[in-house]
């Protein structure tokens, strides 16, 4: 009678355990998802550090991986669940899960999610977020047009707009790639049709950043 009693109470500790790890998750997902780029970037402004690690897309990174690291941390508890229930259970599927989140995480191949061919790289962004990385890669397009460097022309848009050169960078590859969705490109294509120069974009990108 003892045994089954520790037995139950044991249950019980692993769904309770299980049950705070899923919450923890779901809302560190919830504040996660619902932070824009323009939040990680007023909070890099407003931490006063000198750390090489204050950057907007560092501050997001660290976040995203923190989110990362509690979703894989769910699946512990849920194994000894599962085994409580019974011991046969092939519980190598959720380490094997687990697994490969961390190795696409590293920088692996995901062997197993496939992105479909000519399907873009992933969802489609906020018309907010669009116009933004639209007006850095036409003012990128103007600066080259103007005899600058690639590099110049991107550390110009740096200083001006206030984000990280890579954050500069990747925004311009993510839109010459035409890797967003049809919307973004057109957008692209027709806002650089414009005949300005490349100062008049970015005031126009800062006009829409909070301030």
């Amino acid at each position: 009678m003892k045994s089954l009693n520790n037995e139950e109470e044991g249950f019980d500790a692993l769904v309770r355990e299980l049950h705070l790890h899923l919450g923890a998750t779901l809302e560190l997902m919830d504040k996660y998802q619902s932070r824009g780029e323009e939040y990680f970037v007023k909070l890099a402004a407003d931490t006063k550090t000198e750390a090489k690690d204050n950057s907007p897309d560092e501050i997001a990174e660290y976040n995203r991986r923190r989110v990362l690291r509690q979703l894989i941390n769910c699946f512990r508890p849920m194994k000894k669940l599962l085994q409580q229930l019974d011991r046969n259970m092939p519980t190598e599927t959720l380490e094997r899960l687990a697994e490969e989140l961390w190795e696409i995480e590293r920088g692996g191949r995901n062997w197993l999610l496939k992105r479909p061919k000519g399907e873009g790289r992933g969802n489609r962004p906020s018309i907010a977020t669009s116009i933004k990385r639209t007006l850095l890669a036409v003012a990128y397009d103007k600066y080259i047009a103007e005899g600058e460097s690639k590099d110049d022309a991107i550390s110009k848009i740096s200083n001006e707009s206030g984000l990280p050169y890579s954050t500069v960078r990747d925004s311009i590859k993510d839109i010459k790639e035409a890797a967003k969705d049809e919307e973004t490109t057109k957008l692209y294509l027709t806002i650089g049709a414009e005949a300005r120069e490349a100062d008049e974009f970015l005031k126009a990108y800062k006009a829409i950043m909070p301030s």
